[in-house]
C-alpha cells in the first residue's frame, strides 16, 4: 500500500529547514516520540509505534543522514 499526501508551506525553504530541524519543537508533532534530553546537538529520547496488536519501541541516539539544506542538497 503507498499513501501520498502533499501540502504547500507558506515560509521560505531555509525558514521551514530550520523549523524541522528543531528537535524539541518537532518531536511533540510525532506520535509516540518523547525527547529526554538535547544539548543541541545530541538527543536522548524514545519512540513508541503501535500497529494494531504489535508495539515497537526504539530508545537510543536518532542519526541524520544529512542536515544540509535541501536548497543546497538538490542543486
Amino acid at each position: 500500500m503507498a499513501l501520498h499526501y502533499e501540502f504547500t508551506v507558506p515560509v521560505p525553504v531555509d525558514e521551514a529547514w530550520r523549523a524541522l530541524l528543531d528537535i524539541e519543537r518537532v518531536a511533540p508533532c510525532v506520535p509516540g516520540a518523547s525527547v529526554e534530553n538535547y544539548d543541541g546537538k545530541t538527543v536522548t529520547g524514545s519512540v513508541k509505534v503501535e500497529a494494531g496488536p504489535i508495539t515497537v519501541a526504539y530508545r537510543g541516539p536518532p542519526s541524520s543522514r544529512s542536515r544540509t539544506s535541501p536548497r543546497t542538497a538538490w542543486c
